[in-house]
């Protein structure tokens, strides 16, 4: 399963496209992961793939045989074209893209999340990386600068507010936010160091949401997860939980209640959880995911 546009789907439409790519081009992978797409609509009792108008045009690939099936368990790459990051180890995969609100999406087991950077600052809502480096230790780096600025309610007489440009209206340009995220792996633990510059006093959040969790717990806390809650978590690890699969994550921090927003077109994910670690810039945290 993956996530598309911040819904968790299974990839079957990809199925003509592994397909042809893999004859076209003679990648055993591509075949491999085709006929693995049709094993997982077996297993999950899915609708097949709608790919019979290509097949009809293209009987070369209606004659096609090819008996391995699966995709690689363990894998990093960095695609920086794209702004996408993918890994795999055996059972937890995460992907960290660029440009997107939703930065980090991580699968464990059963468990699925996505995790996200928000506030309030002028016309931002989310961070939303403008650059992705991997540095020289393995790391990925994300960056953005909120630019502080508003443009002046009128300009001089003569002049038309409301039909100018907008770049063109008179401007007032105020501090700017520097916001830079730092993933790496540590150990068995995925780590993300979030680090906000420039402005003070201003309430972000550190925005977690879970799909497939039954339980969030912690020394405070032991919360029966049945769909859409929202908890601030305020200190130390806590643990997200079904009866297959568990996660742990921290430490936590909580200083204000500031956990709702205009957010830049990105809709929640319906029946999932979500958990908060809230700060007022300027603030330096490390939040540290691991399995149980």
């Amino acid at each position: 399963m993956r996530f598309e546009k911040e819904r968790l789907i299974f990839p079957k439409d990809y199925y003509y496209v592994y397909l042809s790519l893999g004859k076209r081009y003679q990648i055993p992978e591509f075949l491999a992961m085709a006929n693995h797409i049709f094993c997982m609509v077996e297993e999950k009792q899915i609708s097949s793939p709608d790919f019979l108008m290509q097949l009809m045009n293209h009987s070369d690939l209606v004659a096609l045989e090819y008996d391995t099936e699966g995709i690689p368990t363990n894998y990093r790459m960095f695609f920086k074209e794209s702004g996408i990051v993918r890994v795999r180890h055996d059972d937890v995969t995460y992907t960290v893209l660029n440009g997107k609100p939703h930065f980090l999406y991580m699968h464990s087991g059963s468990i699925k999340f996505v995790m996200k950077l928000a506030g309030s600052f002028y016309g931002h809502r989310d961070f939303c990386s403008e650059t992705m480096e991997e540095l020289p230790d393995g790391s990925i780096h994300l960056h953005q600068t909120l630019r502080g600025q508003y443009n002046f309610s009128f300009g001089r007489k003569e002049d038309d507010w409301w039909k100018k440009a907008q770049e063109a209206k008179p401007r007032r340009e105020r501090p700017s936010m520097e916001i830079d995220v730092r993933i790496y792996e540590q150990e068995e633990e995925l780590v993300v160091e979030f680090q906000i510059a420039g402005v003070k006093g201003a309430p972000w959040r550190v925005e977690m949401t879970f799909a497939g969790i039954d339980h969030i717990v912690n020394k405070h806390m032991d919360i029966a997860v049945r769909g859409n809650e929202t908890i601030i978590v305020k200190d130390s690890f806590f643990e997200a939980s079904n009866q297959l699969s568990s996660l742990m994550i921290g430490p936590a921090f909580g200083t204000h209640r500031c956990t709702e927003g205009r957010d830049q077109g990105e809709e929640r994910i319906p029946g999932a959880a979500t958990v908060y670690f809230t700060d007022d810039t300027e603030f330096s945290h490390t939040v540290r995911i691991r399995k149980k």
